[in-house]
Formats: structure tokens, C-alpha cells, sequence
């Protein structure tokens, strides 16, 4: 009997558990690293996070000191004890920025950085004893019972000398504490403390976020080996393809389609491209958002342009508000005398005193070339004292040169809804009209006489 030949080849179910076996050992490593990489990308979406996190810190710092700035100067300039009441709430209650400190501290653990910190709040310290000490003026020009005050506020004391003073002095000095240039350098030391501490901590949590990048890189760089061998072996590409980058780039699809931001998902290359588009999008409505401001704002001053005014007046037609008309006086002179640089720098110095004196809720605008309007909102003839309360701080601002610009002078005219039969402007620049008819530097309100004159 003739023996039997061997079968050639290689047997199919030996070689079919030899790629099974070998395919599940490079799972296993896969999977292995792929915790890594999620363990890793945990790190780098820690260390994005932290500097975040610090950003809104200091943001909501800033944001609550200049909160109890602007209610200590609305009690102070009206004496409304409302202001004085959010004031303390904030301080005492609400403490966004002890908040805030607090989860810088947790973020820092370094003693050089929270130093900033520190020396912020020694400043804050400092700055709020400026405010209670304003108050407390404010309250005595006021006749206000100190019992009913707030401790801290009521702890101020004040001299015989202060106590001797009239309520119009008494409410001068108030203004003079929160108003001045002191009072706003101890506040530019917090914010500028705030803003180190912000840098520092940024500098800190981008490193870790590099080094944290630099692991995550290399484990996905190994996961792109293992998963070349398992194509490669398995011939298992079809898949691949379905779930990195046709399925991810289905839902792409419809995401722009709809207009929407693109979710990074599928393959490194689709996260790349949809980190790419984001970003591209981002920029684009940055562009947007700065084209709409520059078309609303004069580039000279930062104020709201001529524009914004006329959109102003349509958007508050017919709500009670007082509109002041300003003109720089001999602004000419100040061009032909010291050229157009010193102008310009003129235009900005009354731009940021008028800026600085309103609400923010007002509309300060430049509507020519040393023209300046202030729409104020809410505003009635009765409140005319706090209009002039505020149009005397800008004209003692100005009244001392600066920087290389002269003492200035301006002329104003105040005109109330209602005024000159609905013709507002009207009415403001009659009354600036007659301003300047008896020598300029005042300012005078509409009075329907003024036809007559």
C-alpha cells in the first residue's frame, strides 16, 4: 500500500485562530493603551480647565469689586441708601470675591503666586476703607441717624472739624474720597495684582498642559501603530474607515448644514480638521463682533458714534431722559496752537471724563468733531442737581492741564423730554447756543425764554 502525500499549504482554521490569537493580543494592548490616552487627555482637560478656572476667578474678582465701586458712588453722588444696602449684601453676603480668592488659593499651592493675591486683597482692604468712610460722610451730609447705619460704616468716626462742616461740604469731601485719583490707584493696584496672579497661574497650568499634551501624543502615537498592525492584519479597514471617519463625517455634514460647530469626534485627522474649523469659525465671528463694534463707536474716543446716537434716540423716543449737549471751548485754538496730536489727546481726556461720570446705562456719544452728547436715561427736570453734580466733577477734571493738554473749559446744554415740543437736540443746543453767548465755560438748561432772548 503506497502511503499517503501530505497536504501543502497551511491549514485555514489553524491560520484562522493564529490572526484571532494574535488580533486579541493587539486588542488587549490596545485597550491598555487607550487608558492611558483617556488618562492622559483627563490631565490635558485638567490643566485647560485650571486656567480657566483662574481667568473667571479674576474675572469675577474684578467684576465684584468694581460692583461695590459703582454702588459705593451711586449712594455716594445720590444718597440713595439702596446702593448702600447691595453694597453690604455683596460684601457681607453674596462674597463673589472671597469666592473667588478662596479657588485661587485651592488652584495656586504656590506662596509666590498667591502673594498677588494676598496683596490684592490688602488693597481691597484699603479701598473699602476709602468707601466706609464715604458713606459715612454721605450719610452725615444727609442728616442720616448713625444707629441705623451699617457697624462698619458706623465704626467711621469723624473729627470735630468734619462734623463742623455743612452738608454741601460734607458731600464734596465724600465725593472727593471715591472720585480721586487715589481712590482709583489703590483699585488699578487690585486689579493689576489680580491680573499678575492670573498670569502666573496661566503660565503654570500651560505647562502642565504641555507636558500632559506631550504624553497624550505619544500613547496616541502608539495607538496609531497597533491599529496600522490590526489592518493589516485582520483586513479589517472597511470598518475602521465606517467608524473614524465616513460615520463622523455623515454627522459633520449635517452640523454645517445646520450651521453649527463641528463636535470633534472619529479619527485624530476629523478632530484636527473639526479643531481646525471651530477655530476658523471662532475667529470669523470675532472679526464679526469687532466690525459691529467699530461700526457703533468713534475710533477716536472709543465713545458711541454719531450712528449709535441717532439709533439711541429712536430706541428711547418718547421715555423720559435728558440729553446734554457739550462743546469743547476753543478746541480750534487748541488744534492751531498745539497741533493735531494734543487735539486728539484733548478729545480723549473729555471722552474719558464724561465716560467716567455717567452711568453706563447712558449714552455717551461724539457726534462731531468736538461735539459730545450725553443721552441719560430715566432722567427728569427734578434730577437736574445730580446732572449738575456730575457736569461740575468733568469741568473739575479738566480744569488743570495734563499730559501735555491745556486746562479745558466746556460749554453745555441740557434739554428734558418733552422740551421745545419734542425737539430734544433742539432745545439742548438752544441752551448751549446761550452758553456760549455769555463767554462759554458753564452750562445752562432749556427754559422756553430763551425763544425770547
Amino acid at each position: 500500500m503506497s502511503e499517503k502525500k501530505p497536504i501543502k499549504g497551511i491549514p485555514v482554521g489553524a491560520l484562522d485562530i493564529a490572526l484571532a490569537t494574535f488580533a486579541i493580543i493587539l486588542s488587549l494592548i490596545l485597550m491598555i493603551s487607550s487608558s492611558h490616552s483617556v488618562s492622559g487627555y483627563k490631565k490635558v482637560m485638567i490643566a485647560a480647565e485650571d486656567a480657566l478656572r483662574a481667568q473667571s476667578d479674576a474675572e469675577l474678582l474684578r467684576k465684584a469689586s468694581d460692583y461695590l465701586t459703582r454702588q459705593t458712588r451711586d449712594y455716594v453722588a445720590t444718597g440713595d441708601l439702596q446702593a448702600m444696602a447691595l453694597y453690604f449684601q455683596e460684601s457681607e453676603e453674596t462674597r463673589r470675591r472671597e469666592t473667588a480668592v478662596e479657588d485661587i488659593r485651592k488652584l495656586t499651592g504656590n506662596d509666590e503666586t498667591f502673594s498677588h493675591i494676598e496683596y490684592a486683597l490688602q488693597r481691597s482692604k484699603a479701598l473699602q476703607e476709602l468707601e466706609f468712610q464715604a458713606m459715612r460722610l454721605e450719610a452725615a451730609a444727609h442728616g442720616v441717624d448713625p444707629e441705623s447705619l451699617p457697624e462698619k460704616v458706623r465704626q467711621v468716626e469723624l473729627d470735630a472739624e468734619t462734623l463742623a462742616l455743612d452738608a454741601e461740604q460734607l458731600h464734596h469731601k465724600a465725593m472727593e474720597l471715591v472720585f480721586s485719583a487715589a481712590y482709583q490707584e489703590l483699585k488699578d493696584q487690585v486689579l493689576d495684582s489680580v491680573a499678575e496672579c492670573t498670569e502666573s497661574l496661566i503660565v503654570t497650568t500651560t505647562e502642565k498642559h504641555e507636558v500632559a499634551g506631550v504624553e497624550l501624543a505619544r500613547h496616541l502615537q502608539r495607538e496609531q501603530y497597533l491599529i496600522t498592525t490590526l489592518i493589516c492584519t485582520m483586513g479589517i479597514m472597511l470598518l475602521l474607515n465606517m467608524f473614524l471617519v465616513i460615520r463622523p463625517m455623515q454627522k459633520a455634514t449635517k452640523e454645517l448644514r445646520g450651521g453649527n460647530m463641528l463636535a470633534e469626534r472619529g479619527g485624530k485627522e476629523m478632530r484636527m480638521l473639526a479643531g481646525a474649523y471651530n477655530e476658523l469659525q471662532d475667529t470669523i465671528n470675532q472679526t464679526q463682533q469687532k466690525l459691529a463694534y467699530d461700526a457703533n463707536h468713534d475710533q477716536l474716543t472709543g465713545l458711541l458714534n454719531r450712528k449709535a446716537y441717532e439709533q439711541a434716540l429712536l430706541e428711547q423716543h418718547g421715555r423720559a431722559k435728558a440729553m446734554i449737549l457739550v462743546d469743547v471751548d476753543y478746541f480750534k485754538d487748541i488744534n492751531d496752537t498745539y497741533g493735531h496730536e494734543v487735539g486728539d489727546k484733548t478729545l480723549q481726556r473729555v471722552a474719558k471724563a464724561l465716560r467716567e461720570s455717567f452711568r453706563t446705562e447712558d449714552f455717551v456719544c461724539r457726534i462731531g468733531g468736538d461735539e459730545f452728547c450725553i443721552i441719560m436715561v430715566h432722567m427728569v427736570r427734578e434730577l437736574l442737581p445730580v446732572i449738575e453734580r456730575k457736569l461740575n466733577h468733568v469741568r473739575e477734571v479738566l480744569k488743570d492741564p495734563i499730559d501735555n493738554v491745556p486746562a479745558l473749559t466746556l460749554s453745555i446744554g441740557i434739554a428734558f423730554e418733552g422740551d421745545e415740543n419734542g425737539e430734544l437736540f433742539r432745545a439742548a443746543d438752544l441752551a448751549l447756543y446761550h452758553v456760549k453767548e455769555r463767554g462759554r465755560n458753564g452750562y445752562m438748561t432749556y427754559l422756553p425764554s430763551m425763544h425770547k432772548e
